[in-house]
């Protein structure tokens, strides 16, 4: 009898699980890194996917824990992705194309984790440009021009952007700048272009003092530029 060899076949997963893998090591890692690049400490994210789906590969101790509590902070999210990779257009081998192909499989291979995964990190972009643009409408609608040149402002403002302007070189002292916006409460828009590595967090809550230096419109929207700012944070009111 002539004997026979056999081959496993491929391991297959549904693509709603690979997205929800997916979801899980990005949330939980803080990061989304493609399988082309191997940098030390960061973990490509379809290894992390491999891992979950499969517990082989890069397996770190406490890998385990911290995707189980992620787990409850990425609910809707899959299915999200999963219907934004079927709404995908383009030519037939074009990236949207070929999501939009594998997530309306039934299933797919080990082979097809690092593409589905990088959707979730691509509609993840594309969420903040359209959050973005949202913004930008509201800030032209809503934004005047605040005091007058040289009067001292002070308001309670969040940290809308916080840009990192090419260093300033005098001989051997080079100098940080940033451009800082801020929204006030009437959604009205500030901007310090500050010369020191002392700027606030995007996204705090502050108190900031300047002065007004100059009125102007950038794509629509009113901004007041203030100078010599002072700033301190907000605390958060006590439950």
């Amino acid at each position: 009898m002539t004997g026979q060899s056999t081959t496993a076949a491929p391991t297959q997963f549904a693509p709603i699980d690979v997205l929800t893998a997916a979801a899980v090591a990005i949330t939980a890692r803080g990061y989304y890194q493609p399988l082309s690049r191997q940098d030390e400490p960061a973990i490509p994210t379809a290894m992390d996917v491999t891992a979950i789906l499969t517990g082989r590969g890069r397996v770190q101790h406490g890998d385990g824990a911290l995707f189980a509590r992620t787990r409850p902070q990425v609910e809707g999210i899959p299915e999200n992705v999963r219907a934004w990779c079927l709404a995908g257009t383009g030519e037939p081998d074009s990236y949207r194309a070929r999501l939009a192909t594998l997530a309306g499989q039934a299933a797919v291979s080990e082979r097809d984790i690092p593409l589905l995964a990088s959707a979730v990190a691509s509609w993840q972009k594309d969420q903040r440009r359209a959050a973005a643009a949202r913004q930008q409408e509201t800030d032209a609608e809503r934004s005047t021009h605040v005091g007058e040149k040289g009067q001292r402002i002070t308001a309670p403002v969040t940290v809308a952007a916080v840009i990192r302007l090419a260093d300033s070189e005098y001989g051997h002292t080079v100098q940080r700048r940033y451009l800082i916006k801020f929204r006030d409460d009437a959604g009205r828009i500030l901007v310090w272009k500050a010369t020191t590595d002392n700027v606030p967090s995007n996204g705090a809550r502050i108190t900031v003092a300047g002065t007004v230096t100059r009125h102007d419109t950038y794509r629509g929207t009113a901004e007041t530029y203030i100078n010599r700012c002072r700033w301190t944070a907000i605390e958060p009111a006590q439950s």
